[in-house]
Parts: structure tokens; sequence; C-alpha cells
């Protein structure tokens, strides 16, 4: 217990900050990310509300499923442990991504949650929901840019020319490597890019 402004019989001024410390430096104070907290005596001499310490699971112990697809804390994007009882959460790194079991979402929340280990001896460890879906990674969303405003009708055979733009920053590893893009309108297909490489971001594909 830390204050700049204690008296000899322990009573703290109003407003004075106090910095409580986890005894064990690898505990998580609950709903934080590090272990230790600042707390504030009231103003009208309330008492300071404490909060507990608890053994943590490191964020880590769960490998990101590729570049695009983040574990992280639910607490804290930046906490690099949770608490016990506390989950991890698997998000999307940005708006260009949607998780591959569902594209409408962009996060598994509470994927995995830190508990007590199965071996006993009050370890702990992330252990992953049995409802976490299998497919628990994210994948890149093309964009297809709109006709141009002002776009004239064509006459004679009707044709046009798609242009398709993938994020820069995806993942083109092993089995998460792009290889092709079906741009469709409803159930027709307008158009196929097959050549898909990880060092071009554009493509144009035509519709006849």
């Amino acid at each position: 217990l830390l204050a700049q402004n204690m008296v000899d019989d322990l009573a703290l001024l109003p407003n004075t900050e106090v910095l409580f410390e986890c005894k064990d430096s690898e505990a998580t104070v609950a709903g934080t990310k590090d272990n230790t907290f600042t707390a504030s005596c009231g103003t009208d001499g309330s008492a300071i509300e404490l909060k507990r310490c608890y053994p943590s699971c490191s964020v880590s112990e769960i490998s990101n499923p590729n570049s695009n697809s983040l574990v992280q804390s639910n607490t804290d994007s930046s906490a690099t442990k949770v608490a016990l009882s506390e989950h991890v959460n698997i998000v999307c790194s940005g708006a260009d991504y949607r998780l591959a079991h569902d594209t409408a979402k962009d996060k598994i929340e509470q994927y995995a949650t830190c508990s007590l280990a199965s071996g006993g001896q009050d370890s702990v460890e992330l252990q992953v929901s049995d409802s976490a879906p299998t497919d628990n990674w994210c994948l890149a969303v093309p964009k297809v840019k709109p006709l141009e405003a002002g776009a004239q009708t064509s006459t004679g055979a009707y044709s046009f020319r798609a242009h398709v733009t993938l994020p820069s920053d995806r993942d083109s590893s092993g089995n998460f490597n792009i290889e092709k893009v079906v741009v469709t309108a409803g159930e027709a297909t307008i158009c196929t890019i097959d050549s898909i490489v990880a060092s071009t971001d554009t493509y144009d594909c035509d519709y006849s």
C-alpha cells in the first residue's frame, strides 16, 4: 500500500490516490490488464473500493489462427494476461476481414476462459469453449468497385469490367492464401479471377 499523503494512524486525506499491488507479481487484478490498480479516497471519507488479485493466464497460450485473426483479452485488447474466470476473444484485425465460419461477424466472443488446469495444484490455463467454431480464423473480404456516377449504358452486347480490390495486409501464407475470387450477383456468376498473387491487390475481370 503506497500513498503520498498517508498519516500516522493510517487514515488517508480526501482524494489521496493509493496504489495497490498484488503480492504475486504473476497475478492479475480482476477486470484489468495489470497486477496493480490505483484507487482514490473519497471526498466524503468513504472507504476505498478494493479489488481482488487472481492467478492469471497468458493470452499467448492460444496462438493467433493467422495474422488477420487476433487472440485478445475480453477486458483490454492490449492486455497480455487475463485473470481467472476471464475470457479471450478472437478478433479480426480490421474492417476488411470477416470470420470464416460466419462472414457476418468479425469476433468470436469468449473463445476461451482462464480456468483451473485439469492437473490441479492451483495452476491455470486457457480452455477453449466447447461451443467455439472449428473455423476460427478471419478471411479477407474482396471489394468490388461500383459503377461510377454518370456511367452510360452501352449499345450492343452487354459487357462491363469489374474492379476487385483485396486488403494489402492479408495473410497469404499456406492455406490462407487466396487463389481465386468469384464475383457474383445473386446466384449468377459475373466473372472469376483465377490468378491471385500475394504481391498484387487490385484486379480487373470482364463480363460479357
